[in-house]
């Protein structure tokens, strides 16, 4: 309508092309350059064009230049989408959540993890996300956790540091769009995240998971099922010695004196046996 260039125009809205100025001018993309604010408008000053069917000439001057500056809001919002940070959220979110998931009642991991991942998703709608990159950092978490519940003998392991470590090279597409003209988080972060996500994972959560399906060894429960002899004769109360110590025992048969007797359960300081040939029975 306006005699701009057609061709590009599909380029960029199917394969998200880009021009510097001074190019898109010579490719009859955009119409002028301007300096600044004021010749911008000198130049637009009586310039005429089509619009729905219509011949417009343009009259701006004298015009009143008000300046809108971004408020918080806007400034938080864009700092966010800064790639680097919202790949850092994006791991924060993940390892907040694997440490409540593995520590449960702490809280706090958890809702820093999941608000954390929520700005990461707001980011990642800005951004150029690769889907093959973020599936790639996904898939090697996912193999990292394997390996810590099965213990494949690092072969998962491995696996997975290389897969989150090429989906963090590959998260983002080339664009000149990005903040610094950053292709992919900064080469020291993505080194420095795959080290303390890998240590995460294969370190910190396969101890955590150890010591808690660890079996107890100390405390009453410990005794349940361990032997012990009985010191004389009795039926509802008598004296056993367990570990070189002695103990008051409840027992619903006859045990007798120097009967090998078995524990079944405790009840304050006093422990609850049966005769160990009557248990096997």
């Amino acid at each position: 309508m306006n005699g701009r260039n057609a061709d590009w125009a599909e380029q960029a809205v199917r394969q998200a092309s880009n021009l510097s100025a001074r190019y898109a001018l010579k490719q009859h993309v955009i119409d002028l350059m301007a300096p600044d604010i004021s010749h911008l408008l000198l130049q637009l000053e009586g310039k005429s064009l089509r619009f729905h069917d219509k011949q417009i000439t343009l009259r701006l001057l004298p015009a009143k230049i008000r300046i809108l500056h971004p408020v918080w809001k806007d400034k938080l919002l864009e700092a966010i989408s800064h790639p680097d940070l919202a790949y850092f959220l994006f791991l924060l979110g993940v390892a907040g959540l694997a440490f409540e998931f593995s520590h449960p009642g702490f809280v706090l991991p958890g809702i820093t993890g999941l608000l954390a991942l929520i700005l990461a998703s707001f980011a990642f709608m800005i951004l150029p996300v690769n889907l093959a990159g973020l599936l790639l950092l996904v898939l090697g978490i996912s193999l990292m956790i394997t390996e810590v519940l099965l213990g494949t003998f690092g072969v998962l392991g491995i696996a997975g540091v290389l897969s989150f470590f090429m989906g963090s090279l590959f998260l983002y597409r080339p664009s000149p769009g990005l903040p610094g003209s950053a292709t992919h988080p900064a080469l020291a972060l993505v080194v420095a995240l795959t080290v303390l996500v890998s240590g995460l994972f294969l370190g910190v959560l396969r101890m955590a998971l150890k010591a808690r399906f660890r079996p107890v060894i100390s405390g009453k429960k410990t005794l349940i099922g361990e032997r012990c002899m009985a010191l004389e004769e009795f039926q509802k109360k008598g004296r056993v010695k367990l570990h070189s110590e002695i103990w008051w025992a409840n027992s619903p048969v006859l045990v007798k004196e120097g009967q090998e007797v078995v524990i079944e359960e405790i009840s304050g300081l006093t422990l609850i046996v049966r005769p160990l040939s009557e248990e096997g029975k």
